[in-house]
């Protein structure tokens, strides 16, 4: 099997676990249902320096991003400063990447996800910092763009 095919292979698995999450009317449901299937998708695959949480970013000079769909951060070196049910908080230098994950994929989700992500890239570092990388993920969006 290619590369290609072993892609092609995660993604319809995604899409198919997307696709039953429309069961979900609740749109926040639905929004967290699908967090939760790209969360289980992504945590055994990345590497054991890195986890998967939700919540919000905090930087040393006391800014804070808006509520990160799913944050991608160092668990080596990432002392979490609230840890809730399902919300923590993260401070900047920890961080490697937010996911912002959309149900539907139109202009204004567009510019909400790329206002959330500016917003997160934008978050002051100190020390050994690395840079957030800025994802949106929308699996069989109904809306084309």
């Amino acid at each position: 099997m290619s590369l290609i095919e072993v892609f092609r292979a995660h993604s319809q698995v995604l899409a198919s676990q997307f696709e039953t999450a429309e069961a979900i009317k609740h749109p926040g449901d639905r929004g967290s249902q699908r967090e939760d299937i790209l969360e289980k998708f992504l945590g055994p695959i990345l590497p054991h320096t890195l986890a998967i949480g939700r919540g919000e970013i905090r930087a040393a000079n006391g800014s804070w991003s808006r509520q990160e769909d799913l944050i991608i951060f160092n668990r080596l070196t990432c002392p979490r400063l609230f840890v809730g049910a399902r919300s923590q908080v993260f401070p900047s230098e920890s961080v490697a990447a937010v996911i912002e994950v959309k149900s539907r994929l139109d202009t204004d989700a567009i510019r909400e996800a790329s206002s959330n992500l500016a917003q997160a890239r934008q978050l002051q570092k100190t020390g050994r910092a690395t840079h957030i990388g800025p994802g949106t993920i929308s699996i069989g969006a109904q809306t084309p763009v």
